[in-house]
């Protein structure tokens, strides 16, 4: 996996996650944040 990617990747769990928690009210989107960190991270 290259560098480029592997940024690309990391920078879009951040900004799922940013959003999960500044957007409590929308439990889907928490949820999916935590699944996607889970696939990511393991």
């Amino acid at each position: 996996m290259s560098n480029l990617s592997l940024l690309l990747k990391f920078k879009g769990i951040i900004s799922v996650l940013r959003e999960s928690l500044f957007n409590r009210d929308s439990g889907s989107e928490h949820l999916f944040g935590q699944h996607y960190a889970k696939v990511i991270f393991g």
